[in-house]
C-alpha cells in the first residue's frame, strides 16, 4: 500500500542519515582533521599548541555548514560550534597523546549518537552550554 512504502522510505531516509552521522561522518573528520590536517600543519609550524587550536578551529567552523538546515535553531548551532571547538581540542589532544585514531574514532562516534537525539530546534540556554561544557571537561580531566 501507499502508506506502508511511505513508512519504509521514510525509515530507509532516517537509517541512511543516521550511519552518516553517526559513522560515517567521524571517521571522515578523525582521518581528515586530526590525521592529516594536524600532521600537515605541524610540518610546517612544529608548535603542538597552535596546530591543535587550528585544527579545532577548522573543525568547528565546518559545523557551520549546519546553518542551511532548517531544522537547526540558531542557538544550538551556536552551541555546537563551540562544543565542536572544545571537543576537537579534546580528540586532538588524545591523538597526539595516543598516537591513535582509534579511541578518538569510538568518542567521536558516542558523541554523535547522543547529539543525534538532541532537539535541534530548541532555543539553548547558558545552563545548557554550562552542562555540555562540564561533560567534556570531566571526560579531559580523567585522561590525565
Amino acid at each position: 500500500s501507499f502508506i506502508q512504502e511511505e513508512e519504509n522510505n521514510i525509515i530507509v531516509i532516517i537509517s541512511s542519515t543516521f550511519k552518516r552521522v553517526t559513522l560515517i561522518a567521524p571517521f571522515i573528520e578523525e582521518f581528515v582533521f586530526r590525521f592529516l590536517l594536524f600532521r600537515i600543519l605541524y610540518n610546517r609550524i612544529e608548535n603542538i599548541k597552535i596546530c591543535s587550536i587550528i585544527c579545532s578551529i577548522i573543525f568547528s567552523i565546518i559545523h557551520l555548514a549546519n546553518a542551511f538546515s532548517p531544522e537547526i535553531s540558531k542557538s544550538y548551532l551556536i552551541w555546537q560550534c563551540f562544543y565542536a571547538f572544545i571537543v576537537g581540542l579534546q580528540l586532538t589532544t588524545n591523538y597526539i597523546v595516543t598516537g591513535y585514531l582509534f579511541e578518538g574514532l569510538f568518542i567521536h562516534t558516542f558523541n554523535n549518537i547522543i547529539a543525534s537525539f538532541t532537539p535541534t530546534q530548541v532555543e539553548y540556554d547558558i545552563w545548557f552550554f554550562f552542562a555540555s561544557f562540564s561533560v567534556v571537561l570531566v571526560w579531559g580531566f580523567n585522561k590525565s
